[in-house]
C-alpha cells in the first residue's frame, strides 16, 4: 500500500526533530505514517553513539562492533580501543627475533592465546623456506619502516 505524505506530515515530523530524508526512509522501510512522523531519532543507538564518541570511539568502529561483531550498544560504546596494543606485541616479537606477522599475533590473541605465547611462538614454516622467513625479518627489521612498530 502506497503511503502519501502531506505538507502537514512533514511539519509534524520537523517539530519532532525528524528530517525529511529520514521520514521518507522510514516510510520506504515499511513504517506506518504515525510512527514515522512521531518516533524520536534519539533512541538507544543514538544514546550509546554519543557515549562512544565521548570515549574516543569513532562512529564507524561503533557500527562495526554492533552490526558486524554483534556487540551490544553498551559494549560497543564502552569497550576500550586497542590503539597500539598489537603493534607493541609485534615489537616485542621482533625484539626476540620472531618473524611472526602482525595479523598472526592478532588472530592468536583473538583465539585465546596468551600474549606471551602469541609473541614467542614462531610462525608455522611448513609452507615457507627458511630463506623466506629471513627475508621477512630483513625487510621488516632492516627497513626504515620498522620505526612504525
Amino acid at each position: 500500500m502506497k503511503i502519501y505524505l502531506t505538507d502537514e506530515d512533514y511539519d509534524i515530523a520537523k517539530q519532532n526533530g525528524i528530517k525529511p530524508r529520514t521520514l521518507i526512509s522510514r516510510i520506504d522501510r515499511g513504517w506506518d505514517k504515525e510512527r514515522a512522523i512521531t518516533e524520536s531519532t534519539t533512541g538507544e543507538r543514538a544514546k550509546w553513539l554519543k557515549v562512544a564518541k565521548e570515549n574516543g570511539i569513532k562512529e564507524g568502529t561503533f557500527n562495526n562492533r554492533v552490526y558486524i561483531h554483534g556487540y551490544t550498544h553498551e559494549e560497543a560504546a564502552t569497550k576500550q580501543l586497542f590503539n597500539g596494543y598489537y603493534s607493541e606485541l609485534l615489537k616485542k616479537a621482533r625484539d626476540r627475533g620472531n618473524p611472526v606477522a602482525y595479523s598472526t599475533i592478532h588472530q592468536r590473541i583473538a583465539r585465546g592465546m596468551s600474549e606471551e605465547e602469541a609473541v614467542s611462538t614462531p610462525p608455522q614454516t611448513t609452507n615457507k623456506r627458511k630463506s623466506e622467513i629471513e627475508r621477512i625479518l630483513n625487510v621488516e627489521i632492516g627497513s626504515t619502516h620498522n620505526t612504525w612498530f
